[in-house]
C-alpha cells in the first residue's frame, strides 16, 4: 500500500500538488436572514464577533426570535413557534457570540433561560404553562451520548424523551410524570402549551461520535434545524461589543403595548392569538 501511495504521489508531482488540485469541500449555506429585525441582529452579531459566523448567527437570530414568542401565539392550525436548532462548527470558530445574542433576544421577549438540563425530570419541572423558555447548550454531544447510553442513569436518558415530547406538546399539553410517595403536592399536572426552544452547538467530530441510528428513528434529529458553520473563518479584533439594534428594541416596545400581560409574566392562558399568514406565504410553504 505504501509503495502504491508513493508511486501515485510521484506521478502527480508530489503531495503539495495533489492537495492543491483537490477540490475544496463546499460548505452548505443557510438562507440569508430576513430583512429588518433579523438582518439587523445578524449584522450586529457579526460586527461584535472575533470570528464572524453568518450561518450560525442567522440560526441564533431565528431561534432567539422564536423563543421570544410565548404560548399565547399560534398559527391558524394551532402550532406554536418554539424551535430547536443546532450549530455545528469546529472548536474555537465563533459559536459564543451567536448564543449570547439568542439569549438576549429571548430575554427581551420575557423568556426564561435554561442551561444544560441535568435530568429529564429536572427539565420537566422547569416548564411553565404558555411561558416561553430557551434552553442553550454549548456542547450538546456529551448530553446526546448520555441519552444514547443504555448504561447511563435513567434520569439522564430521560432528557432526550422529554425534549421530544416538549417539541410537539407546545401545540397542545404536556402531562407531567406521576410522583410516587411524594410529600409535595403537584399543583399543575398538565401544562398547556409549554413553549420551549433549544439552541445547541457541537463540533462535527463530537456530534458524529454521539449520534446513533436511534436519534433518527425516534425523531430527535428530525426536530433539529442543523446549520454548519464556516470551518475556515479568520480571526479578527472586533471594535464593538454586542448590542441590540434599535429595530429590535422598537419592535419589543410595540409588542409590549399590544400584550403587556405576557411581557410582565402574567400570561393568562385563555384562548390564543392567531398569527395570520401574509398573502402568498401559504403557497410558498406548500411548495416548500
Amino acid at each position: 500500500i505504501a509503495a502504491q501511495a508513493k508511486k501515485r504521489i510521484d506521478e502527480h508531482g508530489g503531495i503539495t500538488d495533489i492537495v492543491a488540485k483537490a477540490p475544496k469541500k463546499a460548505v452548505p449555506t443557510f438562507p440569508p436572514p430576513f430583512r429588518g429585525v433579523m438582518a439587523d441582529l445578524v449584522e450586529k452579531t457579526l460586527k461584535a464577533s472575533h470570528k464572524p459566523q453568518p450561518q450560525l448567527s442567522t440560526l441564533a437570530a431565528l431561534v432567539g426570535m422564536a423563543a421570544a414568542i410565548n404560548g399565547e401565539y399560534s398559527t391558524a392550525s394551532g402550532g406554536r413557534f418554539n424551535l430547536y436548532g443546532m450549530g455545528v462548527a469546529e472548536s474555537g470558530t465563533g459559536k459564543d457570540k451567536p448564543r449570547v445574542m439568542a439569549e438576549q433576544v429571548a430575554v427581551m421577549g420575557n423568556a426564561g433561560i435554561l442551561g444544560k438540563p441535568g435530568s429529564g425530570p429536572g427539565l420537566e419541572d422547569a416548564i411553565e404553562s404558555r411561558r416561553n423558555q430557551l434552553v442553550t447548550i454549548d456542547e450538546v454531544a456529551h448530553l446526546l451520548k448520555s441519552v444514547n447510553d443504555e448504561k447511563a442513569p435513567a434520569h439522564l436518558r430521560d432528557i432526550g424523551a422529554t425534549l421530544l415530547m416538549l417539541f410537539s406538546a407546545s401545540a397542545n399539553t404536556y402531562n407531567r410524570r406521576v410522583l410516587v410517595k411524594s410529600t409535595v403536592q403537584q399543583t399543575l399536572k398538565t401544562v398547556p402549551n409549554p413553549c420551549v426552544s433549544l439552541l445547541c452547538f457541537s463540533t462535527p467530530e463530537s456530534i458524529g461520535d454521539a449520534l446513533t441510528d436511534s436519534n433518527c428513528t425516534d425523531g430527535l434529529l428530525g426536530r433539529l434545524l442543523l446549520v454548519p458553520g464556516d470551518p475556515e473563518v479568520t480571526w479578527r479584533r472586533p471594535k464593538c461589543d454586542l448590542e441590540m439594534p434599535s429595530s429590535v428594541t422598537e419592535a419589543v416596545a410595540e409588542f409590549k403595548e399590544i400584550d403587556p400581560l405576557a411581557f410582565a409574566g402574567g400570561i393568562q392562558g385563555i384562548g390564543s392569538i392567531i398569527v395570520q399568514e401574509d398573502e402568498g406565504i401559504g403557497e410558498l410553504l406548500d411548495k416548500l
